[in-house]
């Protein structure tokens, strides 16, 4: 298996989602609170990656809708109003369907 680490480039690490898509993210990612529980539920789900790259327990699509989000500054409340379905559903729910997207838009 190759090292992600070495492939990722300085600064950055690689992730991967429930549909095998490869994002590179940057270490400050690690200081927000999205992406802390993305990992959190990553290793409730799947465990500790020792010899494996880690996978985040959601797909593409709903990792590219948060990756703005974590970006940038975001308001306290808005970052539970996220949250709360990323926990409660696991993020596959959330992408299926931009419905679903207005709605978690609209309820801020």
């Amino acid at each position: 298996m190759h090292d992600p680490v070495a492939t990722s480039g300085k600064g950055h690490f690689a992730v991967y989602t429930k549909d095998k898509k490869r994002f590179l993210v940057p270490l400050k990612y690690l200081n927000t609170n999205l992406f802390r529980e993305l990992l959190k539920m990553s290793e409730e789900e799947f465990g500790i990656p020792v010899d494996r790259p880690i996978t985040l327990p959601c797909d593409s699509t709903f990792l590219e809708y948060i990756m703005p989000f974590i970006q940038g500054c975001v308001p306290e409340d808005l970052e539970k109003a996220l949250l709360t379905p990323v926990t409660t559903c696991h993020c596959s729910a959330l992408s299926q369907g931009q419905s679903h997207q207005q709605a978690l838009i609209s309820g801020y």
